[in-house]
């Protein structure tokens, strides 16, 4: 291939993508076969109900996950191995079974029972709603040519949405008969757009004219002409109309048109086609070359694509940059250190916390990956190994890095979360002491406090590094590195009733910085990442606005700080926020004034 000719930008989608054209998303599809019996209710429906209820729990128990956390894909993976369970010497083991799946099976047979939920998925995975909103993907053909879409859905809202232009999916046309798999399609010149489905779709099948012969069989006549009729017929990998007459069978069924849907707990088997080699070998090629990934509606639940990722833009040092836009883009970065690390410090890729039909109406994608174009190659420069605090110290002349004011938000959140959970760790002991009356319970409440002291001390460095990070200052520097974590006893005298009045507050001061700072997280992400927020309500800039959304949980963390200077001081303690709070007290100047 020509260096001309590399891609410059390519796309991956995943179920997210598709939400919009109306297609069920994989909670939506859970939350359907675990309640059959509302949406389909007949004889055994109840039946069927409990046994996949029961093969959730079952799951979630063993993976110690939530039941709700345990999807479609693994429950219809552990029935489809409940079937064949007489293959695998491993089963006996187990004993002979559990008492609902027996209960089932003296109703219906589990192949019949997959049958009904394959079917009900494969209706879920249909089109209801408009794809107009994917209509201004074909602008990107003048960036790009021809356009390669990477999908791991099975729908088929990307067909529809280039219906007109000239794509191809790898299979070729036959006149009389199906369209057949032919990945030399994907290298005509004729096609502007490729599309290449990793997981399969919704009408690919194997056409088995007659069934694979007998594994467990000796070398008799009857089996060596049921081999050579079965090679003679040997399954064709077809495309066929969405909407067919006759039934499409699930992908472990030998017998007709047998679905090319990769799902389930054992993707391996399908994996294992050369169908599936080529179009992942395709995907690792692209990312090889391509200088721009758009990853839109994928929540990075699929290992061995994930690991393809990762390896890509390492590797490459930047010289691939990934866009991910997905409403839910930080909890995918809590989840993926190694994606968060490449995004908030390497700079190596862009999140985009908004759905792929918003930033397609509104232009923001194509001006994203034009800006990313424009921009010079990294080649393979090495990482900068400077950690992220330390960029935040560039100056108040700095350029603000919504990457890097989002990451030390993400450190805030988390140490608003640890403060809390030291708040209701020491809430038992704390409530004893409420009412103390010696001086030994006193020091105690002191010496108690102290792992939360350390908590608070931290908000007050992290939330400074937040205003650091958008040009703004919170509290001074020089005040917020005199806090003392570990006050020590004075000879001041006792002053009982000032713990006593403020010692029960603290568990509602540290709640309410909690649920303040988590309150308005959505929208202080929101704010930083959107260039035009504030515009309508006349602040000099989406950060001036995101600094007022934060200033209310900074004006309870200084009520916490308040009570907990005061209880120290009561209890005989050097004050651990001394120099803080006068900071922060009006002077008798200014209050006159």
């Amino acid at each position: 291939m020509n260096v001309n000719d590399k891609k410059k930008v390519i796309f991956l989608t995943g179920a997210g993508a598709s939400v919009e054209a109306g297609v069920c998303t994989s909670e939506k599809i859970t939350e359907i076969l675990v309640n059959y019996s509302s949406y389909c209710p007949t004889d055994d429906s109840v039946a069927v109900e409990n046994a996949l209820r029961y093969v959730q729990l079952r799951i979630a128990d063993h993976l110690r996950v939530r039941a709700a956390d345990v999807n479609f894909e693994y429950i219809l993976g552990a029935l489809a191995e409940l079937v064949e369970r007489d293959r695998y010497p491993v089963m006996p083991l187990f004993g002979e079974g559990d008492t609902v799946i027996k209960k089932l099976e003296g109703r219906l047979a589990l192949d019949d029972v997959i049958s009904r939920l394959y079917a009900l998925l494969r209706e879920l995975l249909f089109l209801r709603k408009s794809v107009d909103y994917l209509h201004p993907l074909k602008a990107f053909l003048g960036l790009s040519k021809p356009l390669d879409f990477f999908t791991l859905n099975y729908d088929l809202s990307l067909e529809t949405a280039f219906d007109g232009l000239s794509y191809t999916t790898g299979y070729k046309k036959r006149k009389e008969e199906l369209p057949i798999w032919d990945p030399a399609e994907f290298d005509l010149p004729k096609y502007v757009v490729r599309l290449f489905k990793l997981h399969g779709s919704l009408n690919w099948g194997r056409l088995f004219q007659c069934p694979p012969p007998p594994t467990s069989t000796g070398p008799t006549g009857s089996a060596t002409r049921e081999a050579e009729r079965y090679i003679a017929a040997y399954p064709q990998s077809v495309e066929f109309d969405p909407f067919p007459v006759g039934s499409v069978e699930p992908p472990s069924r030998t017998r007709g048109m047998v679905s090319l849907m990769n799902f389930g707990t054992r993707k391996d088997q399908l994996y294992a086609l050369g169908q599936f080699t080529i179009l992942f070998d395709r995907f690792l090629k692209s990312l090889g070359e391509a200088r721009i990934c758009v990853v839109a509606g994928y929540s990075f639940r699929d290992d061995r694509i994930n690991r393809m990722i990762e390896e890509a833009v390492v590797s490459r040092r930047g010289d691939l940059h990934l866009i991910v836009v997905d409403p839910r883009v930080y909890r995918i970065w809590d989840e993926n250190l190694v994606l968060r690390e490449c995004f908030a410090r390497l700079k190596w890729g862009t999140a985009v916390p908004k759905s792929l039909g918003e930033v397609l109406k509104d232009g923001s994608l194509m001006a994203l990956v034009s800006d990313c174009l424009k921009a010079p190659r990294t080649g393979s420069e090495s990482p900068r190994h400077l950690s992220a605090e330390h960029q935040e110290d560039a100056g108040p002349s700095k350029t603000v890095n919504p990457q890097i004011v989002l990451e030390a938000w993400r450190a805030f959140e988390i140490t608003c979360g640890l403060a809390y959970f030291w708040v209701r760790f020491l809430a038992p002991r704390l409530n004893e002491l409420e009412h103390c009356k010696t001086k030994a319970e006193a020091k105690e409440v002191g010496s108690l406090l102290l792992p939360l002291l350390t908590k608070v001390r931290d908000l007050c460095w992290r939330v400074n590094k937040v205003y650091g990070a958008m040009n703004f200052t919170c509290y001074p520097e020089e005040h917020v590195r005199a806090i003392n974590d570990r006050p020590r006893p004075t000879d001041s005298r006792l002053e009982m009733d000032m713990v006593r009045r403020w010692l029960p507050k603290v568990g509602w001061a540290v709640s309410d910085v909690f649920h303040k700072c988590h309150g308005s997280a959505d929208e202080f992400r929101s704010t930083v990442t959107n260039p035009s927020a504030g515009k309508e309500v006349g602040a000099p800039s989406n950060f001036s606005l995101a600094e007022l959304i934060i200033r209310d949980t900074v004006g309870r963390l200084g009520e916490l700080i308040g009570i907990l200077n005061d209880i120290y001081k009561g209890a005989g303690y050097e004050e651990p926020f001394g120099n803080l709070i006068r900071r922060l007290e009006p002077s008798s100047e200014t209050a006159v004034k």
